[in-house]
């Protein structure tokens, strides 16, 4: 069980197998301070948290990312794969002992 804790942000992350002794440290953590159980955690610190259908779990920060061009009011701006120049030609590196 993880009690991840950032100021007055609070996520509480445990196995379906721990859920009884989660919900009694909810119901402490109640008792002293004035908590809201918001579910399943979909966002935690700006990071976006996905359920893959797999049981696994993917982090993202999409909304950051997006906000980002706002900020510096390039919106307009046009992505490139690679900030190199396509022109430039690369050679693979040699191996030590190659030389």
């Amino acid at each position: 069980m993880l009690l991840l804790l950032y100021v007055d942000d609070m996520l509480l992350a445990y196995a379906s197998t721990a859920a009884k002794e989660a919900e009694e440290i909810k119901q402490a953590l109640a008792a002293t301070y004035k908590i809201t159980n918001l579910g399943t955690a979909r966002q935690f610190l700006g990071i976006e948290i996905h359920y893959e259908t797999d049981g696994s779990i993917s982090l993202g920060q999409r909304v950051f990312i997006d906000s980002v061009p706002k900020r510096f009011h390039m919106e307009a701006a046009h992505g490139a794969a690679t900030p190199l120049d396509d022109k430039v030609k690369l050679d693979l590196a040699e191996e030590e002992g190659e030389r």
